[in-house]
């Protein structure tokens, strides 16, 4: 089984945040011949004909610069491909950040399109790129926790060095820690009334470790709908973290979909019974991040 430990860029970044900002900065001097804020995009110009508006003061966003709005190409070929060939009629993007994967296409007219995003700091970028998209109408942006419940005042910790680390999972407060308070929300509460039998639910779910419980949080959605696609993070650690027991989490899947993992070539492989049970023995070793493709 070839799932890769935690990329090395990641626990680089982890460890050596001001270093990362170092290295974007050069890369920003080389690509704009400045490194003034001022003189330096705030808005990226989408191969859709959409937009995708970041902060030019942020780590994460000024990657986003350097690559041209596709920081996780893997992500975007799926989300891209899936709306084309699944052809969803909900659609949901829950840890949106600056909208990498939720404004990387366009979609059917009928679709209904969901952003979750609990940074308060982005909420106006995110803002930006809804209103210059050809499917505006559509998108919904829910400023909130996507969890397992819905309850007023709970913890979220923003990580300014990098927008993209930010979570509900409790972090060691320092100096690039700001803790903040949000509703949390289910996702399942948007469909109280709504009858799913015919859906085709596509969705991604990228939360820092706080995954299981977002997905606890629709499970009636993946019950009841037609068929639902989904592209989540797994990262072992920061799931840990969140005291989320690993093989509950795994169980949880197994139950609702045929899971996939990503090679280093970044093929799909199917984890059958086998697989699943070895990646257990594995993470009782090691820690991994990957990311699963989850279908039903």
């Amino acid at each position: 089984m070839e799932l890769l430990p935690k990329p090395l860029f990641m626990k680089f970044l982890d460890k050596y945040p001001k270093t990362w900002k170092y290295l974007i900065n050069v890369g920003l001097l080389i690509k704009y011949k400045t490194i003034h804020r001022d003189r330096i995009p705030n808005k990226i110009a989408l191969s859709t004909e959409n937009s995708l508006y970041i902060n030019s003061a942020e780590n994460r966003g000024r990657a986003l610069l350097l690559k041209n709005g596709e920081t996780q190409t893997r992500l975007t070929s799926f989300w891209k491909e899936a709306v084309v060939n699944f052809k969803p009629t909900i659609v949901l993007d829950v840890g949106v950040n600056y909208g990498e994967c939720i404004f990387s296409t366009n979609y059917d007219k009928e679709v209904k399109i969901y952003g979750f995003e609990a940074n308060e700091r982005l909420i106006p970028f995110i803002e930006c790129s809804r209103d210059e998209h050809k499917n505006k109408d559509q998108i919904k942006i829910i400023h909130a926790l996507a969890s397992d419940q819905t309850k007023p005042k709970q913890s979220f910790y923003v990580n300014s060095m990098w927008s993209g680390t930010s979570s509900g999972v409790t972090r060691k407060m320092n100096k690039a820690i700001e803790r903040q308070t949000i509703d949390s929300i289910k996702v399942d509460s948007l469909f109280t009334d709504h009858e799913l039998l015919q859906e085709r639910v596509l969705f991604k779910v990228d939360v820092e470790g706080f995954e299981a419980f977002v997905l606890n949080g629709m499970e009636r959605l993946i019950q009841e709908s037609k068929s639902c696609l989904g592209f989540i993070e797994f990262d072992s650690h920061y799931i840990r973290k969140s005291g989320t027991d690993i093989e509950d989490f795994l169980l949880f899947l197994e139950k609702h979909f045929e899971i996939y993992y990503y090679t280093s070539e970044d093929q799909l492989i199917k984890m059958d019974r086998v697989l699943i049970e070895n990646f257990k023995d594995m993470l009782g070793t090691k820690e991994y991040h990957t990311d699963l493709v989850l279908m039903r």
